[in-house]
Protein backbone atom coordinates (compact mmCIF):
# COMPACT_ATOMS: atom_id res chain seq x y z
CA UNK A 1 0.00 0.00 0.00
CA UNK A 2 1.28 3.32 -1.00
CA UNK A 3 2.00 6.07 1.69
CA UNK A 4 0.06 9.28 -0.16
CA UNK A 5 -3.06 9.82 -1.30
CA UNK A 6 -3.04 12.27 -3.88
CA UNK A 7 -5.99 14.73 -4.89
CA UNK A 8 -5.79 16.37 -8.53
CA UNK A 9 -7.61 19.25 -9.12
CA UNK A 10 -8.47 18.66 -13.11
CA UNK A 11 -8.20 22.12 -15.33
CA UNK A 12 -8.19 22.53 -19.06
CA UNK A 13 -4.74 22.63 -19.78
CA UNK A 14 -5.29 24.92 -23.29
CA UNK A 15 -7.02 27.27 -21.33
CA UNK A 16 -4.99 27.28 -18.25
CA UNK A 17 -1.51 27.50 -20.84
CA UNK A 18 -3.73 30.39 -23.17
CA UNK A 19 -3.65 32.14 -20.08
CA UNK A 20 -0.76 31.53 -18.47
CA UNK A 21 1.55 32.75 -22.02
CA UNK A 22 -0.64 36.19 -21.98
CA UNK A 23 0.41 36.39 -18.28
CA UNK A 24 -3.12 36.91 -17.24
CA UNK A 25 -5.20 36.65 -14.52
CA UNK A 26 -8.91 34.75 -15.12
CA UNK A 27 -10.89 37.94 -14.52
CA UNK A 28 -8.39 39.84 -16.72
CA UNK A 29 -9.03 37.33 -19.85
CA UNK A 30 -12.43 37.29 -19.18
CA UNK A 31 -12.78 41.12 -19.28
CA UNK A 32 -11.05 41.23 -22.33
CA UNK A 33 -12.87 38.31 -23.97
CA UNK A 34 -16.17 40.14 -22.93
CA UNK A 35 -17.73 37.37 -20.70
CA UNK A 36 -17.97 37.06 -16.89
CA UNK A 37 -15.54 36.12 -14.99
CA UNK A 38 -17.62 33.30 -13.36
CA UNK A 39 -18.22 31.75 -16.73
CA UNK A 40 -14.04 31.66 -17.61
CA UNK A 41 -13.39 29.97 -14.22
CA UNK A 42 -16.03 27.82 -14.71
CA UNK A 43 -14.79 26.82 -18.39
CA UNK A 44 -10.93 26.29 -17.05
CA UNK A 45 -11.82 24.25 -13.92
CA UNK A 46 -14.24 21.97 -15.79
CA UNK A 47 -17.20 22.86 -13.63
CA UNK A 48 -19.74 23.38 -16.97
CA UNK A 49 -19.79 22.38 -20.58
CA UNK A 50 -18.64 24.42 -23.55
CA UNK A 51 -20.94 22.73 -25.77
CA UNK A 52 -24.92 22.33 -25.66
CA UNK A 53 -25.67 18.65 -25.78
CA UNK A 54 -29.14 19.75 -26.44
CA UNK A 55 -29.76 22.30 -29.34
CA UNK A 56 -25.74 20.59 -30.25
CA UNK A 57 -24.29 24.76 -30.63
CA UNK A 58 -21.48 26.19 -28.22
CA UNK A 59 -22.20 28.12 -25.98
CA UNK A 60 -22.20 32.63 -26.40
CA UNK A 61 -19.58 32.60 -23.96
CA UNK A 62 -17.39 29.77 -25.30
CA UNK A 63 -17.62 31.27 -28.86
CA UNK A 64 -16.13 34.54 -27.17
CA UNK A 65 -13.36 32.73 -25.81
CA UNK A 66 -12.66 30.66 -28.63
CA UNK A 67 -13.02 34.02 -30.72
CA UNK A 68 -10.28 35.79 -28.20
CA UNK A 69 -7.94 33.24 -28.28
CA UNK A 70 -7.68 32.89 -32.38
CA UNK A 71 -8.46 29.44 -32.11
CA UNK A 72 -12.16 27.09 -32.73
CA UNK A 73 -13.84 26.00 -29.70
CA UNK A 74 -13.13 21.96 -30.78
CA UNK A 75 -10.11 22.37 -30.31
CA UNK A 76 -10.34 24.30 -27.05
CA UNK A 77 -12.77 21.64 -26.02
CA UNK A 78 -11.09 18.36 -27.52
CA UNK A 79 -13.70 15.14 -26.92
CA UNK A 80 -11.06 14.30 -24.51
CA UNK A 81 -12.51 17.28 -22.44
CA UNK A 82 -15.73 17.18 -23.30
CA UNK A 83 -16.07 13.47 -21.89
CA UNK A 84 -14.57 14.55 -18.10
CA UNK A 85 -17.27 14.78 -16.19
CA UNK A 86 -15.49 15.34 -13.14
CA UNK A 87 -13.09 18.06 -11.45
CA UNK A 88 -10.85 16.44 -9.16
CA UNK A 89 -8.97 12.95 -9.24
CA UNK A 90 -7.58 11.10 -6.50
CA UNK A 91 -4.70 8.46 -6.84
CA UNK A 92 -2.24 6.73 -4.40
CA UNK A 93 1.40 7.50 -4.39
CA UNK A 94 4.64 6.60 -2.97
CA UNK A 95 7.62 9.10 -1.73
CA UNK A 96 10.06 8.61 -4.77
CA UNK A 97 7.05 9.45 -6.93
CA UNK A 98 6.05 12.78 -5.49
CA UNK A 99 9.62 13.71 -5.38
CA UNK A 100 9.83 14.69 -9.37
CA UNK A 101 10.39 18.03 -10.44
CA UNK A 102 8.01 19.43 -12.89
CA UNK A 103 9.90 19.52 -16.70
CA UNK A 104 11.04 22.88 -18.03
CA UNK A 105 9.24 24.39 -20.43
CA UNK A 106 12.51 26.14 -22.11
CA UNK A 107 13.04 23.75 -24.72
CA UNK A 108 9.18 24.34 -25.57
CA UNK A 109 8.93 27.45 -26.13
CA UNK A 110 12.62 27.17 -28.25
CA UNK A 111 10.65 24.99 -30.20
CA UNK A 112 7.68 27.05 -30.55
CA UNK A 113 9.64 30.13 -31.55
CA UNK A 114 11.37 27.83 -34.46
CA UNK A 115 8.40 26.54 -36.07
CA UNK A 116 6.74 30.30 -36.36
CA UNK A 117 10.18 31.38 -37.42
CA UNK A 118 9.84 28.91 -40.06
CA UNK A 119 6.43 29.54 -41.14
CA UNK A 120 7.37 33.37 -41.91
CA UNK A 121 10.12 32.51 -44.33
CA UNK A 122 7.44 30.55 -46.35
CA UNK A 123 5.46 34.01 -46.67
CA UNK A 124 6.06 36.17 -49.37
CA UNK A 125 8.54 38.70 -48.37
CA UNK A 126 5.88 41.72 -48.61
CA UNK A 127 4.21 39.81 -46.15
CA UNK A 128 6.96 38.91 -43.98
CA UNK A 129 7.57 42.89 -43.72
CA UNK A 130 4.33 43.82 -43.25
CA UNK A 131 3.46 41.06 -40.19
CA UNK A 132 6.79 42.14 -38.71
CA UNK A 133 5.56 45.92 -38.55
CA UNK A 134 2.60 44.86 -37.36
CA UNK A 135 3.77 43.08 -34.04
CA UNK A 136 5.93 45.81 -33.57
CA UNK A 137 2.97 48.33 -33.70
CA UNK A 138 3.07 49.67 -37.11
CA UNK A 139 0.41 51.28 -39.04
CA UNK A 140 -1.11 50.76 -42.10
CA UNK A 141 0.41 54.34 -43.13
CA UNK A 142 4.17 52.75 -41.54
CA UNK A 143 3.75 50.12 -43.58
CA UNK A 144 3.28 51.66 -47.14
CA UNK A 145 5.77 53.38 -46.61
CA UNK A 146 8.28 51.18 -46.10
CA UNK A 147 7.43 47.48 -47.55
CA UNK A 148 8.62 48.62 -50.84
CA UNK A 149 10.27 51.19 -53.28
CA UNK A 150 7.40 53.04 -53.70
CA UNK A 151 4.65 54.14 -51.27
CA UNK A 152 1.92 51.12 -51.29
CA UNK A 153 -1.92 52.87 -50.66
CA UNK A 154 -3.98 51.50 -47.30
CA UNK A 155 -5.66 49.18 -49.12
CA UNK A 156 -2.95 47.46 -50.60
CA UNK A 157 -1.25 47.04 -47.51
CA UNK A 158 -4.43 45.81 -45.82
CA UNK A 159 -5.03 43.30 -48.58
CA UNK A 160 -1.05 42.54 -47.80
CA UNK A 161 -1.88 41.71 -44.40
CA UNK A 162 -4.58 39.27 -44.53
CA UNK A 163 -3.02 37.68 -46.84
CA UNK A 164 -0.27 37.00 -44.40
CA UNK A 165 -2.80 36.26 -41.92
CA UNK A 166 -4.53 33.96 -44.12
CA UNK A 167 -1.21 31.98 -44.76
CA UNK A 168 -0.37 31.47 -41.60
CA UNK A 169 -3.46 30.14 -40.26
CA UNK A 170 -3.92 27.90 -43.31
CA UNK A 171 -0.72 26.18 -42.00
CA UNK A 172 -2.29 25.77 -38.46
CA UNK A 173 -4.88 23.63 -40.22
CA UNK A 174 -2.78 21.86 -42.88
CA UNK A 175 -3.88 23.88 -45.89
CA UNK A 176 -1.75 25.95 -47.99
CA UNK A 177 2.26 25.87 -47.47
CA UNK A 178 2.79 22.73 -45.70
CA UNK A 179 4.65 22.02 -42.14
CA UNK A 180 4.93 19.08 -40.45
CA UNK A 181 1.35 17.90 -38.49
CA UNK A 182 3.52 17.87 -35.07
CA UNK A 183 4.42 22.05 -35.96
CA UNK A 184 0.51 22.63 -36.50
CA UNK A 185 -0.40 22.97 -33.15
CA UNK A 186 2.60 24.82 -31.95
CA UNK A 187 1.98 27.49 -34.45
CA UNK A 188 -1.62 28.07 -33.66
CA UNK A 189 -1.15 28.66 -30.41
CA UNK A 190 2.31 30.45 -30.59
CA UNK A 191 1.72 33.68 -28.34
CA UNK A 192 3.94 35.85 -30.87
CA UNK A 193 1.34 34.79 -33.63
CA UNK A 194 -1.68 35.37 -31.24
CA UNK A 195 -0.53 38.61 -30.31
CA UNK A 196 0.36 39.47 -34.29
CA UNK A 197 -3.40 38.70 -35.04
CA UNK A 198 -4.95 40.88 -32.04
CA UNK A 199 -2.77 43.67 -33.42
CA UNK A 200 -3.54 43.06 -37.08
CA UNK A 201 -7.66 43.40 -36.15
CA UNK A 202 -6.83 46.33 -34.39
CA UNK A 203 -4.97 48.26 -37.18
CA UNK A 204 -8.02 46.66 -39.91
CA UNK A 205 -10.61 48.52 -38.13
CA UNK A 206 -13.66 46.93 -36.03
CA UNK A 207 -15.75 46.39 -38.86
CA UNK A 208 -13.24 44.59 -40.99
CA UNK A 209 -11.93 42.19 -37.96
CA UNK A 210 -15.75 41.46 -37.13
CA UNK A 211 -15.97 40.10 -40.55
CA UNK A 212 -13.27 37.92 -40.37
CA UNK A 213 -12.55 33.99 -38.87
CA UNK A 214 -10.15 34.72 -35.98
CA UNK A 215 -7.58 31.96 -36.88
CA UNK A 216 -8.00 31.50 -40.96
CA UNK A 217 -9.02 35.07 -41.61
CA UNK A 218 -11.17 33.94 -44.07
CA UNK A 219 -14.49 36.17 -44.41
CA UNK A 220 -17.14 35.50 -42.44
CA UNK A 221 -20.40 34.29 -44.17
CA UNK A 222 -24.13 34.45 -42.34
CA UNK A 223 -25.01 30.84 -40.84
CA UNK A 224 -27.96 31.77 -39.02
CA UNK A 225 -29.64 35.20 -37.51
CA UNK A 226 -31.21 35.29 -34.06
CA UNK A 227 -32.90 38.28 -32.78
CA UNK A 228 -29.56 39.84 -31.22
CA UNK A 229 -26.79 37.68 -32.74
CA UNK A 230 -25.64 36.48 -35.74
CA UNK A 231 -24.13 33.47 -36.17
CA UNK A 232 -21.75 33.30 -38.70
CA UNK A 233 -19.23 30.48 -40.22
CA UNK A 234 -16.11 30.07 -41.47
CA UNK A 235 -16.46 28.41 -45.03
CA UNK A 236 -12.53 27.43 -44.91
CA UNK A 237 -12.29 25.78 -41.34
CA UNK A 238 -16.26 25.16 -40.92
CA UNK A 239 -15.75 27.08 -36.91
CA UNK A 240 -18.58 29.32 -36.19
CA UNK A 241 -18.90 32.19 -34.29
CA UNK A 242 -21.48 34.55 -32.48
CA UNK A 243 -21.80 38.44 -33.47
CA UNK A 244 -23.74 40.48 -31.34
CA UNK A 245 -25.68 42.77 -33.27
CA UNK A 246 -25.98 45.92 -30.98
CA UNK A 247 -22.48 45.95 -29.96
CA UNK A 248 -21.31 45.76 -33.91
CA UNK A 249 -23.45 48.50 -34.97
CA UNK A 250 -22.69 50.87 -32.26
CA UNK A 251 -18.84 49.96 -33.50
CA UNK A 252 -19.66 51.00 -37.07
CA UNK A 253 -21.91 53.79 -37.07
CA UNK A 254 -19.95 56.93 -38.05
Amino acid sequence: MKAFRVTIKLKNNRLTRLREELNMTGNDLAEAAGITASHYSAFENLKVQAFNSDTRTWKPSALKLAEFHGVSCEWLWPDEIRAVRAQTLQLEASAQELVGLPPSFELEEHERRMVLEGAMTLLKPHEQKALEWIREGGTLDDIGRTIGVLPVSRERVRQIVLSGLRKLGDMSYGRGPQIPRKDRERLLTDPTRLAIVAKAREVLGSERADRMCSHTHADLHPKQELPNYDHMECRACGATFWREKAKFAKENTP
